[in-house]
This record gives structure tokens, sequence and C-alpha cells, in this order.
């Protein structure tokens, strides 16, 4: 197995194989060697440069040629860490790509603000923070399981807080700073193809319009917070069997967010990633991860949620097999 970071660059391409690099830089020598005092060509040009870039009186010229060869070791060494340490990143998206083709799912090219704004206009979940938000990242597959399936689309939501404080400096001035952090959400959207509209939160700061409802199980009141249209629609749709099924997304995932639209989509939202996989080896031991990437790799949040979804879509009485349109 052959992998190489990046397209070939023009040097890469023209110069190989490498001994042709070799022997063009032995003739560069040897022509030079027929060109008299040019070392001294050589250092009085960089010299000349150095002033250029620094017109300050120097004193010692030698100042000058370490004026750029500092800045140029430190860039040289960059690129020699890179280039030193350009597996990791590599075999990661490699790893990527494979646990995605393995589960069925397609990358999508979208307008990450535009679709941001689409879904804050949806779903509850996205409108958190109060600067940039963003799609980072928007997969789809489709799930076949034993009684369901059903398309869905996977996303990876990046929104921004922004806090301005104010403080007093040295000479009793007020003034304010601006502080930015940044948070992620992974989304699971799908369509459950009931006309119930709920929200049942595992994340005690997100909240929901409606009427909060309080059921007569302690536990599921102690994990979970729940809105709906009527307190009568929340007793019809939170059964002691539904109460116990969504229990297991506190198992499953960090602050755990779910959402059941009138027009019978759904969106569950968790702080962890569900396309999340760790990687054991890399290209540093090839046969080793050859052999990993030969193995189908499981992605246990996503499944669990699916599994999840297809269970909950069982219990509600809805056969949707046939229907991909999830957005």
């Amino acid at each position: 197995m052959v992998c190489r970071k990046g397209p070939d660059t023009w040097a890469v391409k023209k110069i190989n194989p490498p001994w042709v690099a070799v022997l063009l830089v032995a003739l560069l020598v040897l022509a030079l060697s027929f060109i008299p005092h040019w070392q001294y060509f050589y250092w009085s040009t960089l010299q000349t440069i150095g002033e250029f870039i620094f017109p300050v009186s120097l004193g010692d010229p030698g100042v000058a040629l370490a004026l750029i060869q500092i800045p140029a070791s430190i860039w040289l060494a960059y690129k020699l860490y890179r280039q030193a340490n350009w597996r990791a990143p590599l075999s990661d998206r490699i790893t990527q790509r494979d646990a995605l083709f393995n589960n069925g799912l397609e990358v999508l090219e979208v307008d990450g603000v535009k679709e941001a704004e689409s879904l804050v206009k949806r779903f509850h979940d996205f409108r958190r923070g109060n600067d940039e938000r963003r799609v980072t990242r928007l997969c789809q597959g489709y799930f076949e399981g034993q009684q369901q399936s059903f398309g869905y689309r996977i996303c990876q939501y990046r929104y921004v807080v922004r806090k301005v404080t104010s403080y007093t400096d040295s000479k009793g001035n007020l003034r304010t700073r601006t502080e930015r952090q940044e948070y992620y959400r992974h989304s699971l959207i799908t369509t459950l193809g009931d006309s119930v509209w709920m929200g049942i939160s595992g994340d005690r700061g997100k909240r929901f319009d409606g009427v909060e409802y309080k059921s007569e199980d302690d536990t599921f009141n102690r994990h979970l917070r729940c809105w709906a249209k009527s307190h009568a629609q929340a007793d019809e749709f939170l059964t002691d069997e539904m109460r116990r099924l969504l229990l297991q997304m506190v198992t499953l995932a960090k602050n755990p967010v779910l959402e059941v639209l009138s027009d019978g989509s759904l969106c569950l939202a968790v702080d962890d990633d569900m396309l999340a996989l760790e990687r054991r080896s890399g290209l540093h031991d090839p046969d080793a991860f050859a052999r990993e990437i030969g193995e189908h790799a499981e992605l246990q949040t996503l499944d669990g949620m699916l599994q999840l979804i297809e269970r909950l879509r069982q219990m509600r009485g809805k056969d949707l097999s046939g229907e991909l349109e999830v957005c």
C-alpha cells in the first residue's frame, strides 16, 4: 500500500527517480567550480538582501545574514517537523473515510452557514450560541434494521458563545473585553412520521417552549425534562415503556436532546461525536494499519442511536420503510 501526502509538486513529478536530483546537484557544483570567486558573489548577494530588508545600520555585515538565516531556519525546522509527522493526521483521515464507507455514509457538500440557518429555523437544539453558527460536516446514510428501515443524516454543528466583560486597567480606565468560545454538537436527523410535538432534554441548560411535563417516574424526571403542547399529549406519548426507552439516551451519549416535530421530523442531538473511532495503529506500521482498515469499523454511539430510533418508530406504530427524505 502506497500512501502519499497531498498532490505531487512540480519537482516531485519532474525529478524522478531520486538519483536524477543528485546528478543535477553534482552538475551545479561542478559548474560553480569554473566560476572564479563565486563564493564572494554568493555571500555579498545575501548581505545585500539583508541590508535591503533591514535598512538600519547593522554594524557587522554578518548580522544581516543572521537576520535572514534565523527565520529561514525556523521555517525549515517547521517543514521538517511536518514532514516527519505527517503520518498521524493522514492515518486519521484514512480511518475516518474507512468508517464512513463501512457504515454506508456519504459526505454531503453544503454551505455550512446556510445549512445552519435552515436547521435553526426547524430544530430548537440548533439555537445555541450568540455568534457564528456553522454546519462543519453533514453525512447521509440509510439504516436497515430488523423491524424498521429509514434514511437519516448526521450533522456536526459548531456554534460560538460570545461574552463581553468589563474590567478596569492599570490606569483606572473602564474597558471591555470580548471572548469567544466555540462548541460542537452532533445531531441525527430523520423522520418519525408522527404528528406529535415533543421536546425531551437531558441537557440541563436546554429548555423548550410549550408546557413542561413531569411524570410520576422519579428516575425519568431526574435525568430528562419534557415539554409538549399539552399534558394530555405528554401522557399519551410517555408510556412506561417509552420512558424506559428514552432513558437509554443518557447512557449512550452526553447531554442528549430529542425533538419531534409535528411534521414528522426527528432530531436527536448529543455532545459526543457519533462518527468518532479510536485508531489503534497507523502508517508508521503499515501492515497493522492495513489489517485494521480491513476490519469492519463499528461506530458504537451511532449504532446505539439508530437502534433506539428504530425501537421508537416501532413503538409509535409507524412503518415508514420507504421514506428517505429526512431534511
